[in-house]
């Protein structure tokens, strides 16, 4: 029984570290490294939860007790795996949009060439991709890992790309 049990939890608890050593690959996104958390503490009470059931537990209130955690490890493992998943597919429409936008307004930029433009351009992207965030955060109601510097990157990628093909 000991070794059922304890081998249960060690299961619980190599499925925490597993999503806990997931969130470093992700540096900045706080909001996914959150859910993955989530999602890994889910996994540990539900298999701290499975060590034990009514029938063999001593004193039945303590199974009862340890089998309540179901329902709650369940719905933190749904919350962590469905948050990190929209948060991330939202990160990815949102980079889509901003290239489409930002290859329309750096092919504008290409032919008058200024300075001036590039930085309108760029706020002009971080405008629309603040919009685009509210929108897909309400439609969802997910927060999005999505930053203004990765914004700033992706408009730098997609003007070196036009530069580029433009030579």
């Amino acid at each position: 029984t000991l070794y059922v049990t304890y081998n249960s939890t060690a299961g619980g608890i190599l499925f925490y570290i597993g999503f806990v050593v997931a969130t470093k690959h992700f540096h900045d996104n706080w909001a996914i490294k959150d859910y993955l958390i989530i999602c890994g503490f889910g996994f540990l009470l539900f298999f701290s939860a499975g060590q034990t059931s009514l029938s063999f537990s001593p004193y039945p209130p303590l199974g009862f007790a340890t089998m309540s955690f179901y329902g709650l490890s369940t719905y933190l493992i749904l919350l962590g795996l469905y948050a990190s998943a929209i948060s991330v597919s939202q990160d990815i429409e949102l980079r889509e949009s901003i290239k489409k936008s930002a290859l329309r307004e750096s092919k504008f930029l290409d032919s008058i060439g200024t300075a001036h433009m590039e930085k309108e351009l760029m706020k002009r992207m971080l405008v629309k991709a603040r919009e685009e965030q509210k929108e897909l955060i309400q439609e969802s109601g997910v927060k999005s890992s999505f930053s203004e510097d990765d914004v700033i990157g992706i408009v730098k990628e997609i003007e070196k790309d036009v530069k580029e093909k433009n030579k």
